[in-house]
């Protein structure tokens, strides 16, 4: 799954992200799409985002915003679990091992965030604890 966009650049990646589509402009399958990822978190240290990004300073106060970051938690745990398995079957200590326990730092990384972004959301909603 790494291999598939490994010649792809920063720009490329952000391109075929933000359009959903892939190199020659059809829909990603999901075996793009999560290639697609990858290659994502090799370059920028995290996931892709699903919707462009806030301007910063504006606060989620939606319950639309708390149930995408709920599906992000979903979807960041189960690729957690399989970048776990994919270590555990790896063979040896070689490049692809390596690569593959970088990117498992990563997605928990990424995880923490979301849940503490959710935390932050469910704040605002609710208007209990520090904001």
């Amino acid at each position: 799954m790494v291999d598939r966009y490994r010649e792809a650049g920063r720009d490329a990646v952000l391109s075929m992200w933000q359009s959903q589509t892939n190199e020659d402009g059809q829909g990603l399958s999901r075996f793009e799409r999560e290639a697609l990822i990858e290659r994502h978190c090799e370059l920028f240290g995290t996931w892709p985002s699903l919707r462009p990004c806030r301007v910063r300073g504006v606060k989620a106060r939606t319950l639309a915003d708390l149930e995408l970051v709920d599906s992000r938690i979903t979807e960041g745990q189960q690729r957690v679990a399989d970048q776990r398995r994919r270590i555990a079957e790896a063979k040896g200590v070689g490049e692809q091992r390596w690569l593959f326990k970088c990117l498992l730092v990563n997605f928990e990384a990424t995880l923490l965030l979301m849940i503490e972004r959710r935390n932050m959301i469910v704040r605002e909603l609710t208007g209990i604890g520090p904001n």
